[in-house]
């Protein structure tokens, strides 16, 4: 095995996404997770192996008849059994159209006319902006400062995302998310999480193997003669989807407006339970009229005589979120009470010590002489979240889904973030910039024992430190 190579690995029964793994010759891997930094080859193994020189993934060199390399993944946990996994090697690269197509507008009237033509276009919404942050600083304790020098946390404006729709006929929705169009190009991939990891592994290789053409030989083909409304377009968890999905609603309804029958669709697996169907709900939409798009690991075609499908938050503008966002999301802000807590500390002890501060209490008992109360998100109903924010005047909590229910504050929120450096993102931050809130956040490295899982690792926090930068921000 020489020279670099492009692959792509997955677990051997499909469960998850696939991962892009480009191996080089000096033995290094471009692509992968704190698993797989290096590569070498031992005997007839191909081994992938971690940030501290364990194997963590083996694969035999003698390909299968599909001619990829079966191996397994060794977990971390002692007592775990070894999980199958596959390597397949990659043909040219698929381009993944994300941007604004040939032909685009904003006007209602000549959208009509290129629907009726069937013309596929793009329906710009908004335009880029610039926006300004509300950022206080960052608190960096015994961080190492050099990780962070030119890092987009500390832009105190960026240039936002543009918003806009791409309408395409005779369109196809492939294993229930991935969007391609009638000429076979692959126009977007919905989800946040495949746009950054790879598609899904059995669409990748038909793409792969066949010129980026899809065949309708290649999976059953269901035919839709209506217009489906790409809603739900992400993850699944709480911040990602009030962002990249809920703001997509005035879209439907202005598009609702020009083809009344539009159908909304759903990823599915991303359904409308819990807090998204009281949020979808609250934005004045019916969640029984959600059609959940079917996925499974083969190759499923629904065929549409037109798909909308909402601009994604993804490579470069990933945080660069439009103030548009926000605007959509208006229905969910709540008016301020008379007798909320003004002083909000969310906790995370519901998730123990995933993304975590290990000395939670420590911590809490210095806020609570201050005058703040303990919150657990997911012990209170959505309505109840939303409320609590509105009536907050500071809030503190480690990096989390929580922290998106600021959308529900008409502005002036002070929000003080904690988090360790492997989590340093600046999605919070941008999101209190378009929401008219005050940011600051203090950072520390998470612990020698805690390094080796990446975002998930929990963290200490220096107690007098955080207070001093604290009261510096919000009470001074």
């Amino acid at each position: 095995m020489t020279g670099p190579s492009r692959w792509h690995m997955c677990r051997y029964d499909r469960r998850n996404l696939a991962a892009r793994l480009d191996l080089f010759e000096d033995g290094s891997v471009v692509g992968g997770s704190a698993n797989e930094t290096t590569w070498a080859i031992e005997g007839q193994d191909l081994k992938l192996i971690d940030q501290e020189g364990t194997a963590r993934l083996s694969f035999s060199l003698t390909p299968n008849y599909n001619g990829e390399l079966s191996g397994v993944y060794f977990p971390r946990e002692p007592d775990a059994k070894p999980i199958p996994h596959v390597l397949r090697p990659l043909g040219p690269p698929v381009a993944l159209y994300r941007g604004i197509l040939p032909i685009s507008t904003s006007d209602t009237a000549e959208a009509t006319k290129l629907i009726k033509n069937k013309t596929d276009f793009s329906f710009i919404l908004h335009d880029p902006v610039t926006v300004r942050n509300h950022f206080g600083s960052l608190t960096l304790d015994d961080a190492n400062i050099d990780t962070y020098q030119g890092h987009q946390f500390f832009q105190h404006t960026y240039l936002s995302e543009p918003l806009f729709v791409n309408v395409l006929h005779d369109a196809q929705l492939v294993c229930g998310s991935i969007v391609v169009s009638r000429d076979g190009l692959v126009m977007n991939e919905t989800t946040s999480f495949a746009q950054n990891r790879g598609l899904n592994f059995d669409f990748t290789l038909a793409v792969d193997h066949e010129a980026a053409y899809l065949p309708s030989s290649s999976g059953i083909v269901k035919r839709y003669d209506e217009t489906g409304f790409l809603f739900n377009n992400t993850y699944n968890n709480y911040g990602h989807w009030h962002l990249q999905s809920a703001s997509n609603a005035q879209a439907y309804y202005l598009f609702k407006s020009i083809i009344p029958s539009t159908k909304l669709l759903s990823f599915d697996g991303i359904g409308v339970e819990h807090f998204r169907k009281d949020a979808i709900a609250t934005l004045g939409l019916d969640p029984d009229e959600v059609v959940r798009t079917p996925r499974n690991d083969r190759l499923t075609h629904e065929r549409y005589e037109r798909l909308l499908v909402p601009s994604a938050l993804c490579v470069p503008n990933e945080l660069h979120f439009h103030p548009g966002r926000n605007e959509a999301l208006k229905n969910l802000r709540k008016p301020r009470t008379e007798n909320g807590h003004r002083r909000l500390y969310l906790s995370r002890r519901d998730v123990g010590n995933a993304r975590g501060i290990v000395n939670t209490k420590e911590l809490f008992d210095a806020l609570q002489s201050l005058g703040f109360v303990e919150i657990v998100t997911s012990e209170m109903s959505y309505a109840s979240e939303l409320q609590t924010f509105a009536d907050a005047d500071i809030v503190v909590a480690p990096h989390g889904g929580g922290l998106t229910n600021m959308i529900a504050h008409a502005g002036g929120l002070k929000i003080y973030e904690l988090f360790h450096s492997k989590q340093l993102n600046g999605w919070y931050k941008n999101l209190a910039a378009i929401c008219g809130h005050h940011y600051s956040a203090y950072c520390i490295d998470p612990p020698a024992d805690e390094a080796h899982k990446g975002w998930h690792g929990s963290f200490n926090v220096d107690v007098p430190r955080v207070m001093q930068s604290l009261k510096r921000f919000a009470f001074s």
